[in-house]
């Protein structure tokens, strides 16, 4: 009985176990799954997440920009149309032979035509004053015609007109189709606008663009470079120096002065060349970028000049660097000193140039100000800066203006030392430029002929002396040889003579 008792016993233990270990494992197995199934759950939304947000956003993006570029593209090309349409709305109207006289003839008071192809050089330089002719006077299609003619399209009508040369521009005036005057003056928006005004009375509409560079030809080239481009870099080089009166800006076109582009060795475009006073024959190549701060250092160094890109004047202008000295001494010295430091100032004025001396006063000035107000350096600065800044000043004015905020600034301690200022300057003046050697000019040629021509007088005039004072040694040789000889001859026939009397008595005697 304990026999199988204990069978039993170890029987239900058995099952217990197994069926525990089952339950046990069932229950570890879905708690597990649970467990990982939320954590998978979590990490992989986390994950989808990431991937789906990152995705819209570049769909997104994509699609945002290529709406944007499309309305951007739609909003540039209807601005494109308007100001095309605004430009090209009165564009030069043009002719043919079909419509040439029945245009002219429309016109009330007269018609401006320019004859061209369109493998001309000059006719594409012009092409654009040209058309801002046509919008001048786009207010007045009735009264006048800005028209032109493409006389490879039109060869019979420009034939007709008797044109050799592009481009040509004619002047008809009502009525007179076959009696056209022709225009021969610059072929810039000022002169075409000054022509037209003179011959009409009609004034344009737009105001011409002010060019501040000058145009030189053939004729007036030698001229404007001893008494002292269109490129847009060149005008404003032009207008930063408007008010240097000893400095020009002139540009010349190579194309129709063939004669001045070799003379100066032009081979290619732009060049450009620096004519100090009185060395119309001698110019300074520049060899810089053709950058507006390149060319303003460029001209700013060989004409002692110190202008900015905007025409004011630059920190260094107005100072001395002995007074400079002087200056920032002087605010934080005590009163006695500040005296001292006055007369000090007035020496160095007393020894300076005229030129130094013109701004130089300012630093006295400045030092009896501030001598009695400790504030008035400040406050005059701050007037000063608004003066400049408000532009309703002259230019002398606020060339005057600026040379004294840069010695007030002196005064405050806002400043550079000049020697370091300059030691950049110079540095960078330094590299761009290069002396040239242009061809002899024909004055060169006639000078040195008339030069050469002296030369050889003087030298044959001293040869001849040479040769006369030669020959006349041999002269007076021969004529000392000849006279000692006839002396010697002559003493020989006395002593002869002598000695025959002598024998002769000597005989009667005997």
């Amino acid at each position: 009985m304990e026999r199988k008792s204990s069978l039993e016993i170890s029987g239900l233990e058995s099952r217990l176990e197994s069926r525990l270990e089952s339950r046990l494992e069932s229950r570890l197995e879905s708690r597990l799954e649970s467990r990982l199934e939320s954590r998978l759950e979590s990490r992989l939304e986390s994950r989808l997440e990431s991937r789906l947000e990152s995705r819209l956003e570049s769909r997104l993006e994509s699609r945002l920009e290529s709406r944007l570029e499309s309305r951007l593209e739609s909003t540039s090309s209807a601005l494109l149309k308007l100001s095309s349409a605004s430009f090209d709305e009165h564009v030069v109207q043009s002719l043919t032979t079909d419509n040439f006289d029945k245009s002219i003839k429309a016109a009330k008071v007269g018609s401006f035509v320019k004859f061209f192809t369109p493998w001309c050089g000059y006719c594409k330089n012009i092409a654009a004053d040209y058309k801002r002719l046509s919008h001048s006077y786009a207010h007045e299609t009735e009264q006048l015609l800005i028209g032109e003619v493409d006389c490879d399209e039109n060869k019979d009508l420009c034939s007709r007109f008797s044109i050799k040369g592009y481009p040509t521009i004619l002047w008809f005036e009502k009525g007179a189709i076959d009696n056209p005057f022709q225009y021969t003056d610059a072929r810039i928006i000022e002169n075409f606008t000054g022509f037209v005004v003179q011959k009409t009375g009609i004034k344009p509409k737009i105001t011409p663009i002010q060019v501040y560079s000058k145009t030189l030809e053939s004729h007036n080239f030698d001229l404007s470079v001893i008494d002292n481009e269109k490129n847009p870099i060149y005008e404003k080089l032009a207008h930063a120096f408007r008010a240097e009166e000893n400095v020009s800006i002139v540009k010349i076109n190579a194309a129709e002065n063939l004669d001045i582009a070799s003379r100066f060795n032009v081979a290619g475009y732009p060049t450009i060349y620096m004519f100090k006073a009185g060395e119309k024959n001698k110019p300074t190549l520049f060899t810089g970028k053709n950058t507006l701060e390149e060319l303003i250092t460029f001209v700013n160094g060989f004409s002692g000049t110190n202008r900015t890109e905007k025409g004011l004047l630059n920190e260094v202008a107005g100072r001395v660097s002995s007074l400079d000295e002087i200056a920032s001494k002087f605010s934080t010295a005590k009163d006695k000193m500040k005296s001292d430091l006055i007369e000090q100032a007035l020496k160095v004025q007393e020894s300076l140039d005229s030129s130094s001396k013109k701004f130089a006063k300012y630093y006295t000035i400045i030092m009896n100000k501030v001598k009695t107000n400790t504030e008035f350096a400040t406050k005059e600065a701050k007037r000063l800066q608004d003066i400049i800044a408000s532009n309703a000043i002259s230019l002398k004015s606020l060339d005057s203006f600026k040379a004294r905020l840069n010695v007030l600034n002196v005064f405050l301690g806002d400043f550079k030392p000049l020697k370091d200022i300059n030691s950049k300057f110079e540095e960078q003046f330094k590299k761009l430029f290069k002396q040239s050697e242009p061809e002899d000019t024909n004055e060169d040629n006639e000078s040195k002929k008339t030069e050469d021509t002296k030369e050889d007088k003087e030298s044959k005039k001293a040869e001849d002396t040479k040769e006369d004072k030669e020959s006349k040694k041999s002269e007076d040789t021969k004529e000392d040889k000849e006279s000692k000889k006839a002396e010697d001859t002559k003493e020989d026939k006395e002593s002869k003579k002598a000695e025959d009397t002598k024998e002769d008595e000597k005989r009667d005697e005997l």
